[in-house]
């Protein structure tokens, strides 16, 4: 009677085991986490990347980034004529392929090294086919240092990953 008693016993722990483990499972761990729902789901934008923005008759925008998989964002190009700081950021999944990205640079007086403004972006992204590219578009706002609104636009954006051991272009 003993024996079956503590079989019992041993089959109730390892169903209370069995169970406490299925509550700690990565979805319910990623659940609990706010910002970071659907990472876990996301095929997208984690890694490195470079990229470009079309500016009609100008010269294009080039750059890179890098896309954290805790939703970090930073990145750096040069846009002709305004002086800027690395962007930072965050971004989000919206679906298995898709995310949005929100991020500032400051901008600067290259002469005093004052900031005499910002510059922010929002950005809705799909990755293609494959996983090596993306494509998106966005709007973009410029504040003076006050935070009053100096202008804003619209810009697409085309990216392709950066791959450890690959070439660089040649144009770097």
């Amino acid at each position: 009677m003993k024996f079956k008693l503590r079989l019992f016993h041993g089959g109730a722990v390892l169903t209370g085991i069995l169970a406490l483990g299925a509550l700690c499972t990565p979805t319910a761990f990623s659940q609990s986490v706010g910002p970071l729902d659907n990472l876990q789901f996301c095929q997208g934008p984690i890694g490195s990347w470079q990229y470009t923005v079309p500016q009609g008759t100008a010269p294009a925008v080039h750059g890179v980034d890098t896309y954290s998989p805790d939703g970090g964002y930073v990145t750096a190009d040069v846009i002709g004529g305004l002086f800027q700081t690395t962007g930072i950021g965050r971004w989000a999944c919206t679906g298995s392929n898709t995310w949005v990205l929100t991020f500032f640079t400051l901008l600067y007086d290259p002469t005093t090294g004052d900031q005499i403004g910002t510059l922010e972006y929002r950005q809705t992204a799909t990755l293609g086919r494959g996983g090596n590219t993306f494509s998106g578009s966005g709007i973009y706002e410029y504040y003076d240092e006050t935070g009053a609104g100096l202008g804003s636009g619209s810009f697409t954006i085309t990216a392709k990953r950066i791959v450890a051991g690959s070439a660089l272009p040649s144009h770097l």
